[in-house]
């Protein structure tokens, strides 16, 4: 599935399988937290039209996807074990 957050606050925590198609975030905070055995797949899009925080820790099996960063905002990666995903920072 999709998920849009605009000016809000979403947790993702996981520690099963998880598969987003798209994320985006405009102008709010994104905490995904892969953990135990998890396996998260995901595009994240920290979109132009706001200066939105995304913070990714990676504990659990793999994560997987895109990041981009369109903007001001930031992105911080703690990644403890497989982390296969292209980051696009063009802000």
């Amino acid at each position: 599935g999709d998920i849009t957050n605009i000016n809000g606050r979403v947790n993702i925590e996981n520690s099963g399988e998880a598969n987003y198609s798209k994320i985006t975030n405009s102008g709010g905070h994104l905490n995904i937290d892969n953990m135990h055995e998890g396996d998260f797949q995901g595009n994240i899009d920290n979109d132009a039209t706001g200066t939105g925080f995304i913070n990714i820790t990676n504990s659990g099996n793999t994560f997987n996807g895109t990041i981009t960063n369109q903007n001001t905002g930031t992105i911080s990666i703690t990644n403890d074990k497989t982390f296969n995903s292209t980051i696009t920072n063009t802000g």
